[in-house]
């Protein structure tokens, strides 16, 4: 007993070390951070699910309600505010901690192996597209969190067929709905897979069944009104109708390298950044009946295999691309593969294959370190709240006008939180579908969406892609090394 809790007491320790580490010297860091701090902040004062974000001009203009899944928040919403700003870069890691911890008492409590199960741990730790989901507060470490927990739930219901998991399966995947519409996607897509393989059939049909009535009996305003049809398959429709269109809008930004390279570049990152999945895609090809004579080993194999064809899929056919980015399925197969990687390593031992462990530990070593330098290096970028920024926002605000519009849009969420002006931003989808000229690129005239908006100042950004020649005709009241602000 005495190693568990040293082991738990070292995984907690590490991991919150590794996953704090590049942002101990900022308190704020991206853009999305800014939207889900205000939201927590407005749950607060309004005491419950804000219906309109009047921040926000088109989702002004359109009258569309906000209706985005807010668990997060409703959690966050309960602490000091004050606390949540400052410490925002520790709430994720804290999130993903727990998460290691419940892997680990699974591994352990199948396993009956703790040298294992702090094996997979570690493991999973370093997973480098885990590690960079932690460094912001968005909800998809806490989706990734409910997709594994409810899974495991489900597994540990067919091997046990104790129908506490079973329970515990619905009550968090409940939760999922009501937190990141991505992971509700990856965690349909398990299911569909493992419904297929005829695993778990009767399971996975209770567990929907239960899950809807939920909704139905005691969400339904909340949900089916506002969340599933005003945002979550509208937003879809909108991505497979725009998706030429959301290209062009991350190349204005240098971003989502994923969607703008080409097929053979996506595909040596793929290997470079997925040794452990590529290592174990070659044991299930060359001894494929090793991970089917046990029944955890074949649950665990769909879970995995599924969303790994889900992620071909959406990043190589354009049928599918409008599921999302595509590559952030593999954030929610990450553990079947760990797992799958370690026991069939351990049950295999011999010197090739404590040399693949390590060398793909390496890898994986390598790859967060690149990441991390990544991450501290954009502590001084657009996307963090740097001197320039400070000085911008200390400007806008001594302005009495209220409307602004940035050019390009990235830092309009950052705007609107520092100087508590409306920003030409959407949330809604409700309001994104009323708006093709204006998303996912611009195409109507700059003059006609000012006036139509009632924009007030323009705050452009000197190296973009976008076309600012049609905003010199406005005067200039402000500038700095990357920004100029411009009165309208």
């Amino acid at each position: 007993m005495l190693n568990i809790v040293l082991i738990l007491i070292t995984i907690i320790f590490v991991n919150m070390l590794i996953k704090s580490f590049p942002r101990l010297k900022t308190q704020y860091l991206g853009v999305d951070i800014f939207t889900h701090l205000y939201i927590t902040n407005e749950m607060r004062k309004q005491n419950g699910m804000p219906k309109y974000l009047d921040k926000y001009i088109i989702d002004k203009y359109h009258n569309a309600p906000l209706s985005y899944p807010m668990f997060l928040h409703f959690i966050l919403k309960f602490f000091p505010f004050k606390y949540t700003d400052k410490w925002n870069k520790y709430i994720m890691p804290i999130v993903n901690t727990i998460d290691l911890v419940i892997l680990f008492s699974f591994s352990y409590l199948i396993l009956k192996n703790h040298n294992l199960a702090f094996t997979i741990s570690i493991l999973y730790m370093f997973l480098p597209n885990i590690f960079k989901e932690v460094q912001s507060l968005t909800p998809r470490p806490l989706g990734i969190l409910q997709v594994n927990l409810s899974l495991i739930g489900l597994i540990l219901f067919g091997v046990t067929h104790n129908y506490f998991w079973f329970v515990l399966a619905v009550l968090i995947s409940t939760q999922i709905f009501f937190t990141h519409k991505f992971a509700l996607q990856a965690f349909i897509c398990a299911l569909i897979f493992l419904f297929i393989s005829a695993e778990m059939i009767i399971p996975i049909l209770s567990l929907l069944v239960i899950d809807f009535t939920i909704l139905l009996i005691f969400f339904r305003n909340i949900y089916f009104e506002r969340i599933l049809f005003c945002d979550h398959i509208i937003a879809l429709r909108w991505h497979k109708n725009n998706f030429n269109g959301i290209i062009e809008f991350a190349q204005q930004f240098k971003k989502n390298k994923e969607l703008t390279r080409s097929i053979t570049k996506n595909i040596i990152s793929y290997i470079i950044n997925n040794p452990f999945t590529i290592i174990l895609l070659v044991f299930i090809s060359i001894d494929l009946q090793f991970f089917l004579d046990n029944y955890l080993h074949r649950v665990l194999l769909v879970w995995f295999l599924g969303l790994e064809l889900t992620f071909f899929l959406t990043t190589s056919v354009n049928k599918f691309r409008f599921l999302g980015e595509g590559w952030r399925y593999k954030d929610y197969n990450g553990f079947p593969c760990i797992f799958l990687f370690v026991v069939y390593i351990f049950s295999h031992i011999n010197i090739l294959n404590i040399c693949l462990i390590a060398f793909s530990f390496s890898i994986e070593l390598l790859n967060v370190l690149r990441i991390a330098e990544k991450f501290i290096r954009l502590q001084d970028s657009s996307i963090s709240y740097n001197q320039e920024i400070k000085e911008i926002c200390n400007f806008l605000k001594g302005l009495p006008k209220q409307n602004i519009w940035c050019l390009p849009s990235g830092i309009s969420s950052m705007i609107m939180y520092f100087t508590n002006k409306s920003v030409l931003g959407v949330l809604s989808p409700k309001a994104l579908i009323n708006e093709p000229n204006l998303y996912p690129v611009v195409k109507e005239e700059y003059k006609s969406i000012i006036k139509r908006f009632n924009i007030d100042y323009l705050l452009i950004e000197k190296n973009t892609s976008v076309d600012i020649d049609s905003t010199s005709i406005y005067k200039q009241i402000f500038e700095t090394s990357n920004y100029s602000i411009r009165e309208v």
